[in-house]
């Protein structure tokens, strides 16, 4: 007898498991291009950054790994593995060892997210990290002590020498200024805040000072400011601006008439010359 014909029907219900193959590799956020800034002076330990990478397979195959394959300096060259450590689960980036922005200024990191598929599918990222400076190194003289000699004429504002200083920092860390710090008793000399040029600021005489000896103070712009001194010797050139002066206007003396030639008549004081009869 014909079923359909009867009204008869059945109806079977399927259940279809479709098994999740492992065809996605991990998917880096960020486009897979990182970039962090963190201080040099950040202590050892410090979280530096992290990574994420997302899997749109199922189960083990959406499990992610991450591994810091090459760590590479501002110079270009590869640096020791254990600045940075990774950790495989979490993807944080932390400090292993301390920083220097005078030796390195950044840093770029290659990292890659693994799945645990089989075969295993992953990618790549990269890193780049900025070291912010910090004030910590105070500026430096070219010479601890300086000469120079300068006319005991010399008009005001003249220039006498000029001290130079410079700071490995960057920025307002290396804004140097300079100022006269000792030395400078009478006020004889100013010293450009900037140029570092030492010049004359009021009249000089020989016959008063012959010789300076000017402590020059060179600060940074930094918080808190960090500082350095140097020496600069100034030793004045005696000119001819002092006409003989007698000690009085007129002299008076006597002489016996039978004094022989070349004897004594009379000795100013003042320069200690004798007056010799011819």
């Amino acid at each position: 007898m014909n079923r359909r014909e009867s009204g008869e029907a059945c109806r079977v219900d399927i259940r279809i498991h479709i098994l999740d193959e492992n065809d996605h590799a991990p998917k880096f956020t960020e486009s897979g291009s990182y970039v962090v800034t963190v201080k040099e002076d950040a202590p050892v330990g410090a979280l530096i950054g992290k990574v994420h990478a997302d899997d749109e397979d199922l189960g083990v195959n959406r499990k992610v790994r991450y591994t810091l394959l090459t760590v590479v300096g501002s110079s270009g060259e590869s640096m020791i593995d254990d600045q940075f450590g990774m950790d495989g689960t979490s993807g944080v980036i932390s400090l292993l060892r301390p920083l220097d922005r005078e030796l390195v200024s950044q840093y770029n990191l290659s990292i890659q997210a693994t799945d645990d598929g089989i075969p295993p599918m992953s990618s790549l990222a990269h890193m780049r990290i900025i070291l912010m400076d910090v004030n910590d190194n105070p500026p430096v003289f070219a010479f601890n002590y300086y000469s120079a000699s300068i006319s005991e004429l010399a008009p005001v504002s003249s220039e006498v020498t000029r001290v130079l200083a410079t700071s490995k920092d960057i920025g307002i860390n290396a804004d140097i200024t300079y100022d006269i710090v000792g030395g400078n008793g009478y006020n004889h000399f100013g010293i450009h805040p900037k140029t570092g040029v030492i010049f004359v600021s009021a009249p000089l005489d020989y016959e008063r000072v012959k010789e300076y000896v000017l402590a020059i103070r060179a600060r940074d712009g930094g918080t808190p400011p960090l500082a350095s001194q140097a020496l600069v010797n100034i030793t004045l050139i005696d000119m001819n601006d002092n006409s003989p002066v007698f000690n009085v206007d007129s002299y008076s003396v006597e002489i016996p008439e039978d004094a022989p030639i070349g004897a004594s008549v009379m000795q100013d004081a003042y320069h200690h010359q004798p007056c010799i009869l011819l």
